[in-house]
């Protein structure tokens, strides 16, 4: 089995120099410094990939370079990277750390956010298992976070506006997704296969809306009412409230209550609660 292999003295690597016994074998790969190109396709499928150092000299990274390189663990993008190809890293979803060199004017790992991201476009290309998504990302790119078994959770933040197609997909142990209220495009089958995941959204929001036509299990971050249950029924308009044994709760746009009385106090001394048309109204005192 041929677990490691030297490529010195070329300025650029293909797909075909590897054959697939080899593509399938491959543990640890040893690039030439003066390598300049990684050319499209040129490990895809290295699915037992462990480690891989990316020349200092190295320019371009192609379309599906390391398409499938589910071993991989780690990731470091060096100074001289000016172009990374489409799916470069698709379905690398054992990545745990991604790094970028500070000096490189073309992609970032701003704040240390664990993800690889176009500096010019603020687009999100690859993720880490725990990645932080910065709010200055304006997209997760196709494919960013595809296959991967140990995310659990995803908050992204309010200030991205799309999410590419498949870019969870077969997320299978993801349990939560939160999605702000600035996403206005999500691509096709973006959470597909995320069998175990629950969509959090804004109501009224497009997010929602994609969930709800989708078919997706969604519930809403916001309520559409606040509720209270009270002992008493019979009172008279603008009559003061009997707070013992009040329960408040909230009501979800989707038809959910949640009881949220738990830990919460009622002060009389400074609020007033009256009720008039069925509605309950505070204010201080």
């Amino acid at each position: 089995m041929m677990e490691e292999i030297r490529l010195y003295d070329m300025n650029s690597i293909e797909f075909s120099e590897l054959i697939d016994t080899a593509r399938m074998e491959l543990k640890n790969i040893n690039l030439a410094d003066s390598l300049e190109t990684i050319s499209d396709y040129a490990f895809s499928g290295c699915s037992n990939l462990e480690k891989i150092k990316i020349p200092k000299g190295t320019i371009t990274i192609g379309n599906n370079a390391f398409n499938n390189c589910t071993s991989l663990k780690e990731l470091n993008i060096p100074k001289n990277i000016t172009n990374i190809g489409e799916s470069a890293f698709a379905w690398c979803s054992g990545l745990e750390k991604i790094t970028v060199d500070e000096g490189n004017q073309y992609y970032d790992s701003r704040d240390n956010c664990n993800a690889l991201i176009e500096t010019n476009t603020n687009i999100l290309i690859q993720g880490a298992s725990n990645v932080i998504i910065p709010n200055t990302v304006k997209i997760i790119g196709k494919y960013s976070f595809a296959g991967n078994m140990n995310l659990k959770e995803i908050d992204i933040p309010e200030g991205v506006e799309e999410i590419q197609r498949e870019a969870f997909y077969f997320c299978k142990n993801i349990e939560k997704f939160k999605l702000p209220k600035s996403i206005t495009k999500i691509g096709i089958s973006s959470f597909g296969a995320c069998d175990n995941a629950t969509i959090w959204v804004y109501k009224d929001s497009f997010a929602k809306n994609y969930a709800k036509e989708n078919g997706l299990n969604y519930k809403c971050i916001d309520a559409s009412e606040i509720w209270v249950y009270v002992a008493k029924k019979d009172y008279k308009a603008f009559e003061a409230v009997d707070t013992q044994g009040m329960y408040i709760g909230l009501r979800y746009d989707d038809g959910r209550r949640e009881n949220i009385s738990e830990g919460i106090e009622i002060y009389r001394k400074q609020y007033k609660f009256q009720i008039w048309r069925y509605i309950l109204y505070s204010f201080s005192i």
